[in-house]
This record gives structure tokens, sequence and C-alpha cells, in this order.
């Protein structure tokens, strides 16, 4: 019987396999924190605020040139995603696009099959959860999904 990942218990990244230590964050000081809070504020008023305070001239005037296209094509939506990119980009050095890349490649799953072709042997589980999924399944595959998860 295949036995589940104890990566909370073990330590071990499921991914990649290396040796995690835990939760690497941490807590900026009271400064930072203060000095983040009034980036969200800036660019709440002014894309690219956050980078301009940071001495990133060139960068901000990009960011505030976007901002102000994204909302007159799009409206306060383009706004908000320039000035959450250029926050991100202050705060992290990371662009916005860059944290969504990383969180869908952390989402991608172990495996992918069909619920009437499960790629598993059978009785390999005890138990088989399917939240949400029965009611897409095809009317004439219902009864051998059900077999199959089953």
């Amino acid at each position: 019987m295949q036995q589940p990942s104890h990566a909370a218990e073990t330590g071990e990244d499921i991914h990649t396999g290396e040796h995690t230590t835990g939760d690497s964050y941490e807590r900026p000081d009271g400064i930072t924190m203060l000095a983040n809070g009034a980036k969200i504020i800036g660019e709440a008023v002014l894309p690219g605020a956050s980078l301009l305070a940071d001495g990133k001239f060139v960068n901000g005037v990009v960011h505030t040139a976007l901002g102000f296209g994204a909302r007159a094509a799009t409206g306060p939506i383009g706004f908000a995603v320039v000035a959450a990119d250029s926050y991100s980009k202050s705060v992290t050095d990371k662009h916005l696009w860059t944290h969504v890349s990383d969180i869908a490649t952390d989402l991608r799953p172990d495996v992918a099959g069909s619920a009437h072709a499960l790629p598993f042997r059978d009785n390999s589980y005890d138990v088989v959860a399917a939240f949400e999924i029965l009611e897409h399944l095809p009317f004439d595959k219902f009864e051998r999904s059900i077999s199959e998860i089953a």
C-alpha cells in the first residue's frame, strides 16, 4: 500500500525532496513595517511611489506611467494591479507575476488522471476523497468512475 507523504513531519519538500527547516519568515521590525505601510498608502495615490521612495527612479516612473495608462484602459483594477506590482518589486525585489508564477508552480499536482481511469493499481489506497468532482462526471462514465474510485 502506498504511504502518504509526511512532509510536515519530516521537513522534506514534497516536490524537490530537499530538507527544509520550517517557516523561514522573519517578522520585520517596527520601522520596516511603518515604511511598508507608507509605501502602500503611496501606491494607492501614485503607482510607482514605493519604487520612487527607494530611489529607483526609472522603474518608479515607468510604473507611474503604466498605472495611469492601465487606469485609462481598464479602470481602477488596472491601476491597482500596477500599484501592487510596484509595491511587490519595492519590498521583495520581485515583480507580482513572479510571485504568482511561484505559487502556480507550488500548486502543481503530484498525479493527474481521469476519474474513470485512475493511474493506480487496484486497492492501492484505503480511502479516496473526491471533492466537487462527481457532479462534473459525464453521465455515460459515471458508473465506471464510481467503480474506479471505490
